[in-house]
């Protein structure tokens, strides 16, 4: 008996705080009783019927664990974790709200990025015979390359490199495991090179000529280049 009063009232402490002291949960308990249609039932308050459904979602606990936490029986905690389940089921387009097409009248400055015109920031991938083995597209032309490729390597089904491989990228991205970049501040570009000033003087500057004139980048470059121009003009742009 005395354990029992122990549960009951550190539950109840636990809830008060979810509720008194805890803007998201006060605000998400609120979202889901108005208009999420979630009530307060004869044994159960809104607080701790989120409050159990959150103990399942965020900590992946079983119902048999959950009953012993809030001294519910198991029926108890399965009844009500569905009833908020439908209850934020009602509710999703508040908390997943549809992308909009941007138009060209949009002003934001996110999306008005190169040249003043509407942009979008698209990572490209092609192997050496010029062929799209991967395209990610989507993010705002003011987003950094960097950022766009940390996107693609987080993804389950996003970009993999090849073990014991690499990709040649541009000064656009940073050097890393899977990916090489030139120096910075020498000469890489071809037509740089053919503007006369002798030979590479450097490990460095040989690096970045042999970056250049690899005939896998080329063929990687250029075709992707090429074909951007035309991809990107297909493209939907959306939030």
């Amino acid at each position: 008996m005395h354990f029992s009063v122990l549960a009951i009232a550190e539950t109840s402490r636990v809830l008060t705080t979810f509720h008194t002291r805890n803007a998201f949960g006060r605000r998400l308990c609120q979202i889901l009783e108005n208009p999420g249609g979630l009530r307060v039932t004869r044994h159960l308050t809104i607080s701790e019927q989120v409050a159990i459904f959150l103990s399942v979602l965020a900590h992946h606990k079983k119902n048999c664990v959950v009953k012993h936490d809030f001294i519910r029986s198991g029926r108890t905690i399965s009844k009500h974790f569905h009833s908020v389940l439908r209850a934020v089921l009602r509710v999703q387009s508040i908390f997943l709200p549809r992308s909009t097409a941007i138009g060209e009248e949009s002003q934001d400055t996110h999306w008005r990025w190169f040249k003043g015109q509407i942009s979008i920031n698209v990572l490209g991938v092609c192997n050496t015979e010029g062929l799209f083995t991967y395209v990610l597209s989507g993010w705002e032309g003011s987003a950094a390359d960097g950022r766009v490729l940390r996107d693609a390597l987080s993804r389950s089904t996003g970009l993999k490199v090849p073990t014991g491989n690499y990709y040649l990228c541009d000064n656009g991205y940073a050097n890393g495991e899977g990916f090489l970049t030139p120096y910075r501040g020498l000469r890489y570009h071809l037509k740089e090179w053919e503007r006369g000033g002798g030979g590479p003087q450097n490990a460095r500057e040989l690096f970045n000529l042999r970056h250049g004139c690899t005939q896998c980048y080329r063929a990687i470059l250029r075709p992707t280049e090429n074909k951007m121009g035309n991809f990107k003009e297909s493209l939907i742009l959306l939030h």
